[in-house]
């Protein structure tokens, strides 16, 4: 068996952006949940040592930030999973801040980077969900990426792409790539300045760059 923790600021972010690791029998999973533990959802919570739709072995689970350092201690996980920084909710940044250090593996719950799983993976996924989670059910009713992705990495860091355009060259987050070069390509823009906050908001998450020959802007300042 492999000795997993699971770092997720809100219950069903485990679920909702680890989905493969509860499918794998061959995995003992601790959860520590940080944030908006409200009855109802520490009764959801719960649930899902009892569930016969998990296959791996739930060993360990704890609320709140202080429960992290004693469950590394007492379980000894090979792999630990932290929301990734390009999320975009606070808390899931938040938690990363804090626990990062333990990371060796980031999930998206925004689905960054994601991997659609199928046809039928995200059926059962949204089935499973509806079950145990039934108070967030109009959460993924509302936006299906919930359960039709899923996004793991090792690194959380943003890959960039370049994009040269007559005289501005533009860097931007890889994952955004294509609508960016179709942005720039297009035109709809009159300045350095308009073009950068049209790639803003295609590029919630990640940092832009624009040179040109007689200046630099960047999202970060």
């Amino acid at each position: 068996m492999k000795n997993i923790l699971i770092i997720a600021p809100h219950i069903d972010d485990e679920l909702i952006g680890c989905w493969s690791l509860f499918c794998n029998p061959d995995n003992r999973i601790s959860i520590v949940w940080l944030y908006e533990i409200t009855d109802v959802r520490r009764r959801e919570a719960v649930c899902i040592d009892l569930s016969r739709r998990i296959k791996a072995e739930i060993d360990l689970t704890a609320f709140g930030e202080e429960s992290v350092a004693g469950i590394i201690k007492e379980c000894n996980p090979k792999e630990v999973y932290v929301t990734s920084r390009k999320d975009g909710h606070l808390d899931h940044k938040k938690a990363n801040a804090l626990f990062r250090k333990y990371a060796t593996h980031f999930y998206s719950v925004d689905m960054v980077d994601a991997t659609y799983i199928g046809e039928e993976e995200s059926k059962y996924k949204r089935a499973t969900l509806d079950a145990l989670f039934p108070s967030q059910k109009a959460l993924w009713k509302g936006n299906a990426k919930y359960y039709l992705f899923e996004a793991i990495s090792r690194c959380d860091f943003d890959s960039n792409r370049v994009i040269t355009h007559k005289e501005y060259i533009v860097t931007v987050p890889s994952f955004y790539y294509s609508k960016c070069l179709e942005a720039v390509r297009e035109e709809k823009w009159s300045s350095s300045i308009n073009l950068m906050n049209l790639l803003l908001e295609i590029c919630p998450t990640g940092k832009v760059t624009i040179e040109s020959y007689n200046e630099i802007l960047s999202s970060e300042g």
